[in-house]
């Protein structure tokens, strides 16, 4: 049990440094941006941002059927709920561009400035944790296209499916623990709140 997000970012910020000794952080809206700003207090490394959406099921906001980033291609469905829910391509191709451009509405509001470059770099993405996966895939394969040395996935919580999950789709995943009772991100942490827009961009601003 983590006491917040930052204190799960201090907590992370050694470990991600005994396997690597520099690199970009890529923050996931919003609480990982938190977690990020606990491990920049302690790394000082770049942050940016990396723009992901879950897709959500027809009627149903709060039923994730995968996710996806910044364009099509880096989209991961979740083919078996997708099939039992009876979801057609249509729909899917709709969903899909639906969060995109919610992404690029996103994008323009947070980033003031082009992100770092990834080429050659060793890129962190950092969330505040992973139940499923969906998103972090999406992420991964976003970056991707940034051709970067290495897509490292850093978290202080994960499920064990989500685990196994992520770890075939990029070169690292650090963690501090992977509980087999895993029914939300939440469970794990004392304070969980709502992170703001504002606070958001403070914290990219190095302003907290």
């Amino acid at each position: 049990m983590f006491a917040s997000r930052i204190e799960a970012g201090y907590l992370l910020a050694p470990k991600i440094f005994s396997e690597i000794k520099a690199g970009i952080l890529l923050a996931i809206l919003r609480g990982g941006v938190v977690v990020a700003k606990g491990v920049r207090k302690k790394l000082d490394w770049p942050l940016s941002l990396v723009f992901v959406k879950k897709l959500s099921a027809p009627q149903n906001e709060e039923l994730a059927i995968g996710a996806v980033g910044e364009d099509s291609g880096s989209a991961f469905l979740n083919e078996e709920l997708i099939y039992q829910l009876g979801i057609n391509n249509d729909y899917l191709n709709q969903e899909i561009k639906f969060r995109i451009a919610q992404i690029r509405s996103q994008r323009k509001k947070f980033l003031t400035q082009s992100a770092p470059s990834f080429r050659g770099e060793k890129i962190v993405i950092i969330d505040d944790g992973a139940a499923t996966g969906a998103t972090i895939i999406a992420a991964a394969r976003q970056v991707r296209k940034g051709s970067p040395d290495e897509v490292i996935v850093a978290v202080p919580v994960i499920s064990p499916q989500a685990l196994l999950e992520i770890k075939k789709e990029v070169d690292r995943v650090i963690y501090l623990e992977s509980p087999k009772l895993f029914f939300s991100v939440g469970q794990f942490y004392q304070h969980f709140d709502q992170v703001s827009d504002e606070e958001v961009k403070r914290i990219l601003k190095g302003q907290e």
